[in-house]
């Protein structure tokens, strides 16, 4: 198990490395895994990436924040789920550790995670050249507008411990020469 805050920064790593465009509606279909999208910015019925709430949605459920494979709302329906759950509360993240989600309701989302912002685009040219998903290395301008509301996780989430986007791959049994292997993945 790891901290909540390890998670989260493991699957922006994770989806910063695949290197994806953006496309519009990609990622909806199932937490986690980058699709097609529908049609909008960066949509050609094949390219496979993330749009901004899709990318969020996919940090999140690496870390158990949200049901991995599950289907994701718009931007401003991820935020309606995770209040509800109480994993956030309105405000910035604040102290030593703390995860902060940047919302201008129908428009954008995107996130900070200890102080290293993450999302598709904020304006500033500092992610991924495509427009897809990744780390933001230009602070994140759009942090500082009036336009997005701040919605921090809260602290007793954050202090949790998860399993979320660990697989673990393990033999059952002593093979014999007739049978094939058999190997089996758990996710948590």
């Amino acid at each position: 198990a790891v901290g909540v805050v390890d998670a989260l920064t493991r699957a922006a790593d994770r989806v910063t490395k695949d290197d994806l465009p953006y496309v519009y509606g990609g990622g909806h279909a199932q937490a986690g895994i980058a699709s097609v999208g529908i049609k909008g910015p960066g949509y050609n019925g094949k390219r496979v990436g993330y749009d901004c709430s899709g990318s969020v949605a996919a940090v999140l459920s690496g870390a158990g924040l949200w049901p991995a494979g599950a289907g994701v709302p718009n931007d401003a329906g991820i935020i309606s789920e995770l209040r509800e759950r109480g994993l956030i509360a309105p405000g910035a993240g604040t102290g030593p550790v703390e995860v902060t989600l940047y919302d201008d309701p129908g428009v954008h989302i995107f996130m900070n995670i200890d102080g290293r912002f993450f999302g598709t685009s904020d304006g500033g040219g500092g992610g991924n050249p495509r427009g897809g998903a990744g780390w933001l290395d230009d602070g994140a301008p759009d942090a500082d507008s009036r336009t997005y509301r701040r919605y921090h996780v809260v602290s007793s989430a954050l202090k949790q411990s998860t399993n979320a986007g660990h697989s673990v791959t393990f033999q059952v049994g002593q093979p014999r020469s007739e049978e094939r292997r058999v190997g089996k993945e758990c996710r948590s």
